[in-house]
């Protein structure tokens, strides 16, 4: 049996916590109300985490950043996620780049469902960033007129989807696409 967990913020009652939790959206706040309602109603930790879809372990966590910070501590929180693989500089060079689709790349072969799924998946990570998958390319040496010039290895599907988006909203990107 594990070691009974405290919780120490009194700012609710259990009651208090349970009509919190009758008005809350986040079903995940909803079980995390719940399952501190019930340990200070004097349930054990195991009856408490089991009755709200979670384990001992679990419950302790959220029972201790509900004694830290209160309600908000029960929200779940962002993941900053990797650093980026390239440095500022490195992706201001490829901003102002030219980026060719070699003749060995397949046409533009996109449905009106893949570019659908591209726009949800950045409309729904706004404010968030977004990662598109690698986009591959390889400097061309000698590139012409002072601008860097990168063969698009993979990644030509969504970036001539994004080329193409970016030219239809009105706005002039700050690289080109070229065929060769």
């Amino acid at each position: 049996m594990g070691k009974p967990i405290e919780v120490t913020r009194l700012d609710y009652t259990a009651m208090e916590l349970r009509a919190l939790a009758s008005h809350e959206r986040d079903g995940a706040v909803v079980r995390r109300l719940l399952a501190i309602a019930a340990v200070l109603d004097g349930d054990s930790r195991t009856e408490a985490a089991e009755h709200n879809g979670m384990d001992r372990q679990t419950l302790r966590d959220w029972v201790h950043r509900y004694n830290a910070e209160g309600v908000d501590g029960l929200y779940s929180r962002e993941s900053p996620g990797r650093p980026p693989a390239l440095s500022a500089e490195q992706m201001e060079e490829l901003r102002k780049g030219r980026f060719v689709v070699p003749s060995y790349q397949r046409g533009y072969r996109w449905s009106e469902q893949e570019v659908g799924q591209l726009v949800d998946d950045i409309q729904s990570n706004v404010g968030r960033g977004y990662c598109l998958q690698p986009i591959v390319v390889e400097r061309i040496d000698g590139a012409s007129r002072n601008v860097d010039e990168w063969t698009l290895v993979d990644g030509q599907q969504r970036l001539t989807t994004l080329f193409l988006l970016v030219r239809l909203l009105g706005s002039k990107p700050s690289w080109t696409l070229a065929n060769r």
